[in-house]
């Protein structure tokens, strides 16, 4: 015997597709359900190639920027959570904004511009806005901070990078779960 998808009352099934009993209304019940189901399948298909082709259109500018942003927030927090103030100043007043401060421009250094050993928290309008970085206090103590031989390779890293949309979209699943290895640090705290 089986039970009634719908009305669950006991019912001798005819073949194993069948799923209600003789009761036409739950044959019309059933039917709308799994119509419902079958459009529901088409709708997320329909918005998962959408995104697919969505995301295929994106420039590499685009791409950049998204990765940029996920990167800058791993940086706040990894020195957030070390207890760091801002590399230039040193500050650490809660009250201010901070962000991601590079030490060596994007512009200078394409390839640096996601290696953590360039870019370090900072007080937003101060130091990295209204002192374009306040690069020679920062030098100071990005020294301490990582020492000598770390800073030299930033320091004579010249090479220009001209990123591909493979590497972004690596670099994007790399910081995605650095990022959320820090959240769960951060929440722990």
């Amino acid at each position: 015997m089986a039970r009634c998808k719908i009305c669950r009352a006991t019912f001798q099934r005819k073949s194993m597709t069948h799923k209600v009993c003789g009761n036409p209304d739950c044959a019309v019940q059933y039917g709308l359900i799994l119509q419902a189901q079958r459009l529901d399948k088409e709708r997320k298909a329909v918005r998962r190639d959408t995104k697919i082709r969505l995301e295929r259109l994106k420039s590499i500018t685009t791409i950049t920027g998204e990765v940029q942003k996920i990167f800058n927030r791993c940086i706040v927090m990894r020195d957030k959570l070390a207890g760091h103030g801002c590399i230039s100043c040193d500050t650490k007043d809660p009250e201010i904004q901070y962000c991601a401060g590079h030490w060596r421009s994007r512009g200078a250094s394409s390839a640096l511009r996601f290696n953590p050993d360039n870019v370090f928290l900072q007080c937003n309008s101060r130091c990295n806005d209204k002192l374009s970085g306040n690069c020679i206090e920062a030098e100071k103590r990005i020294l301490v901070r990582i020492g000598a031989e770390r800073l030299e390779v930033v320091k004579n890293h010249n090479e220009v990078k001209h990123w591909t949309r493979e590497e972004l979209y690596a670099l994007k699943a790399e910081f995605l779960a650095w990022e959320k290895v820090l959240k769960a640090q951060w929440e722990n705290k």
